[in-house]
């Protein structure tokens, strides 16, 4: 239950840190930032698309929290090869288009605000699966200068099945 409020704290902080700072005038403008968080956005989709782990994780902070939908959150580099493992195991992803995606630069902090689509083939090269999915991206400017993401969670748009 702990776990879960402070979750919930988490999100509700993320969030409000969003809207703020995507209504705050904040530099959307930072061009040299917000390349290099392009960039890295290029790669990792490819490396989606390729089952590329090694490449989504070397723009993943070492404590990075992915939050995928209908899973438990995978915390560190660790968790998250071994999910992304399991799931190319599973799962082929043959299409991916980005349809709408906003970055906020704010100082060494940036925010990405987007939605996807994509089709994933289950293993057995059974019908694909098309969805729509919106995503949000916090990425972090490192002591090097490098950028890597920090916070990543996703969700379909679909409704459930069954639900109405």
């Amino acid at each position: 239950m702990k776990e879960s409020i402070r979750l919930i704290t988490r999100i509700t902080w993320i969030t409000t840190l969003i809207l703020l700072f995507s209504t705050c005038g904040c530099e959307k403008g930072d061009s040299t930032s917000k390349e290099a968080i392009d960039q890295a956005r290029t790669a990792v989709d490819a490396a989606w698309l390729s089952e590329d782990t090694d490449v989504i994780i070397a723009y993943s902070a070492d404590d990075m929290i992915l939050m995928p939908p209908n899973v438990g959150r995978k915390t560190g580099k660790e968790e998250i090869r071994n999910f992304l493992q399991g799931f190319f195991d599973h799962f082929t992803m043959t299409e991916l288009k980005t349809t709408e995606r906003e970055v906020i630069v704010s100082g060494d902090w940036a925010f990405e605000i987007g939605s996807y689509e994509w089709v994933i083939v289950p293993e057995g090269g059974s019908e694909g699966i098309s969805d729509q999915v919106n995503f949000i991206g916090i990425w972090q400017r490192q002591s090097d200068g490098a950028w890597k993401e920090v916070y990543a969670i996703w969700n379909s748009t679909k409704p459930i099945a069954g639900a109405q």
